[in-house]
């Protein structure tokens, strides 16, 4: 609720003005000796960063760690879309779904079908993924190997980065990569964060970019759940999958709601195609304890971490070819492309 005088803010309850740099500097309503005052006063400060369209925030106590440096963070304004929604789940429901390689198949199936891209359709081809996993220092690479005809296979190599971050590979090559945050508000509500970028291109209009309300986009199901959530019966007997019709995202905000605000994860029946999800159950509960026994959690520490180098790609491959082969030619095309832009 405070002023933006440009070189602070202004409380407008009682004219406190806080400077840029976190200090008091004027308490109006004090009379006399107020400079001494505004010297004594004592509050928190937290490092402020404005990179790729976001404003980010350490939170943590003592020295900030490096800034993560995201693919998208650097790129010009007019290569990346940013928006975001609050979700009224816990933030893991997010984090989950988003290094869940084998339910965009299923869930994801109309949106897939209606765009029509085409490496994106062998994602129906085969809606059984095998699955491998990679760990890395920030997180782990998630493989997704999708069997196709004439000995070819799908191969979609995607990156979880520590603590909630996903970086996806782009449906098509050349098009634009998605980076999706799940960001803890409180035990019951997240803020899902989306970020489509283009490496070497202008970004030009996606279903992110149209957005009328970059806080509350993509929409949350349009129905309360004793209605389903507003899911669309009709339209899922004319062929659509879901009944969500509204996007990818809001299919996925349904499951989440469905769940409850914290899934009971006690009842679950887990099975094979799971295992991305119980990687990054065991890293996250790893991260934990090396917390609590006083060490810097894993994805954490800091010193080389480059995260501008995570690039997450697909592509159809030669069935016999294990897919770590075609990790370098990947990256170092990332690269050229980096430096070009």
């Amino acid at each position: 609720l405070a002023r933006n005088e440009g070189d602070g803010i202004r409380c407008i309850f009682h004219g406190w003005k806080f400077g840029v740099d976190g200090r008091v500097v004027e308490v109006p309503n004090l009379a006399g000796h107020s400079q001494q005052f505004c010297d004594s006063v004592k509050f928190n400060t937290y490092r402020v960063e404005e990179r790729g369209g976001i404003i980010w925030v350490w939170l943590g106590r003592g020295e900030a760690p490096p800034f993560p440096n995201l693919p998208f963070t650097d790129l010009p304004a007019n290569r990346r879309s940013v928006t975001s929604q609050l979700v009224p789940t816990n933030w893991l429901q997010g984090v989950e779904a988003t290094m869940d390689s084998s339910h965009v198949s299923h869930l994801h199936q109309s949106p897939v079908q209606v765009r029509n891209r085409r490496e994106q359709q062998n994602m129906l081809v085969d809606k059984a993924p095998r699955l491998e996993y990679e760990p890395t220092e920030y997180g782990f690479q998630s493989v997704a190997l999708r069997r196709l005809p004439d000995d070819k296979v799908y191969i979609r190599v995607n990156n979880f980065v520590m603590p909630w971050s996903g970086v996806i590979c782009a449906p098509d090559p050349d098009g634009p990569s998605t980076v999706f945050m799940s960001v803890p508000v409180d035990d019951y509500n997240h803020r899902a964060w989306f970020v489509h970028f283009n490496l070497h291109k202008p970004l030009g209009m996606t279903h992110l970019s149209i957005s009328t309300d970059l806080a509350s986009w993509p929409p949350l199901p349009p129905g309360p759940p004793e209605d389903n959530w507003g899911q669309n019966r009709d339209l899922m007997r004319r062929g659509h999958f879901s009944g969500f019709p509204e996007g990818v995202a809001t299919e996925d905000f349904a499951m989440f709601m469905s769940q409850g605000r914290i899934l009971d994860r006690t009842r679950e029946q887990l099975c094979a195609a799971d295992t991305e999800v119980i990687r990054l159950r065991q890293m996250l509960l790893r991260s934990v304890r090396q917390f609590q026994q006083g060490g810097l959690p894993h994805g954490s520490r800091g010193n080389g971490l480059d995260h501008g180098r995570i690039y997450s790609f697909g592509g159809v491959y030669d069935a016999d070819a294990d897919w770590r082969s075609h990790v370098p030619a990947a990256i170092e095309r990332h690269e050229v492309l980096k430096r070009q832009s």
